[in-house]
This record gives structure tokens, C-alpha cells and sequence, in this order.
């Protein structure tokens, strides 16, 4: 079952969200007939975007797209302060095999950027864009998150796909430091975060 948890350590300003998401990822796997490179790429946008839809208020709603001059091209997902999320990868059927043991998502979205949209009720939406920094899409919304709103934030994302092409495992977390964090503990989830195996591996376990 597909869950969300969020926490804060209120004596540390530290903010923790995690999730699981295996089903969602699937149920849109099977619907636009993904292979496994934009399954992985495809998953990890629905699970970024609902990291970020886990900060929203009632009634508010994001898009989180990214576009590259790779071969996927572009992949949206849309989630709402309920977490109901919706998904779309233009190239669904797009597979690199592996890098380093794991589905080759940077080259198959290759440079280009990265868009929040978020409607926060108000007579304008807030539009965020950053180039991205090395298309694993972890990363990038790390540095959209420390650039674009100025959040220092540890994010990871992950999609396992089963040799049969379904998803069994997908979900990801985000680490914030909030005003007021010590820069000792900062540098311990640092030290911390690099030691922890890939989160699909984890949520797999």
C-alpha cells in the first residue's frame, strides 16, 4: 500500500518526508505502456511531485515537468494537496539498459530544465525553472529546491523495474533544513545520506 509520512525534528529545524509509491508508479506504467528507462524517469517525477504536493495547502495544486534534448523528451506529473497525482511521458517506449547498475535516466532526458508551476490560489501562478544538473531528477529537484526557493534540501528518488517491466518498488525522500538548523547537524545527515543504500533498494527490502 502506497503511504506518506511526513515529521520534524522541532529541537533540530529539521523537516523529513518520506514515501512509498509503488502502486501509483505501476498503475501509470501499465497505463502508457512504458519501458523500463521512462518507467524509472516517469516514476520518479510522479514521486518528486508528490514530495513536493506534501508542503501544499488546501485547495493548492503543482505541476512538476522536465524537459530534455534527450530521447524521453518530456515528462510531467500534476499532484494536488491531497497527494492525487496524474502522470505523462511523451516517449513511452524508450529503454538505455543500465549505468552503473541502474536505469540510465540522465542521458535518456540529457540537458535541459526543469519547471514547477504551483497554483496557490492566488490571481498568478509561481513558476520555478532551473537547468538540470544531471537529469537523475533527485538531484535537479535538490538544486530547484535550494536555488528557486531557497529550501536547503537532501532529496532522493528511486524506481525499481523487475526484469517482467513492472514496477516493484518506487518512492523516494526529502530532507529540509529549516531557519534556525545547526550547521553541525546539517553536516551529520550530510555524512549520513552518502553512507545509505538507493532508496528503491531500500523501499524493495
Amino acid at each position: 500500500m502506497d503511504a506518506l509520512l511526513k515529521g520534524i525534528v522541532r529541537k533540530e529545524a529539521i523537516l523529513a518526508v518520506g514515501l512509498i509509491d509503488t502502486e501509483t508508479v505501476e498503475k501509470a506504467r501499465s497505463i502508457h505502456d512504458t519501458y523500463p528507462t521512462a518507467s524509472a524517469a516517469l516514476g520518479r517525477v510522479i514521486s518528486g511531485a508528490l514530495l513536493l504536493a506534501s508542503m501544499l495547502k488546501e485547495d493548492q495544486r503543482l505541476t512538476f515537468q522536465v524537459t530534455g534534448e534527450g530521447l524521453l523528451r518530456e515528462i510531467v506529473a500534476e499532484a494536488d494537496w491531497l497527494l492525487r497525482v496524474r502522470g505523462y511521458v511523451r516517449r513511452a517506449h524508450i529503454h538505455l539498459g543500465l549505468k552503473n547498475g541502474k536505469l540510465d535516466v540522465g542521458r535518456a532526458i540529457g540537458k535541459g530544465l526543469l519547471h514547477v508551476i504551483k497554483d496557490l490560489g492566488l490571481s498568478h501562478p509561481y513558476r520555478g525553472t532551473v537547468p538540470l544538473q544531471t537529469g537523475e531528477i533527485a538531484t535537479d529537484l535538490a538544486y530547484y529546491l535550494a536555488t528557486s526557493e531557497q529550501i536547503p534540501s537532501a532529496v532522493s528518488l528511486g524506481v525499481y523495474v523487475d526484469t517482467d517491466n513492472t514496477v516493484k518498488a518506487s518512492g523516494g525522500f526529502m530532507i529540509q533544513a529549516l531557519p534556525g538548523a545547526k550547521d553541525e547537524t546539517i553536516k551529520f545527515l550530510e555524512n549520513r545520506l552518502r553512507q545509505l543504500p538507493p532508496i528503491s533498494s531500500m523501499i524493495l527490502d
